[in-house]
């Protein structure tokens, strides 16, 4: 029960990131997902959303995926 609260909280938000992206007239919205170490919840809740992924780069200590959706 406690991760689809979680889960239904997240597509939420994210709806809402959207709108607001939209209403601002923004073309795309971008964000960044662990590759190293590994998200592949994350990755798998964007590709949902219709992110695509632009390319990975090292950030610190960590490897990031650059992810876009256009609105």
């Amino acid at each position: 029960m406690r991760r689809s609260r979680f889960c239904a909280a997240r597509a939420r938000i994210a709806a809402a990131a959207l709108a607001i992206a939209a209403a601002n007239g923004d073309q795309r919205i971008t964000c960044e997902v662990n590759v190293d170490p590994p998200n592949p919840e994350s990755m798998a809740f964007h590709k949902r959303l219709g992110f695509r992924h632009l390319l990975d780069r090292p950030w610190k200590d960590k490897v990031v995926a650059m992810l876009e959706r256009p609105l």
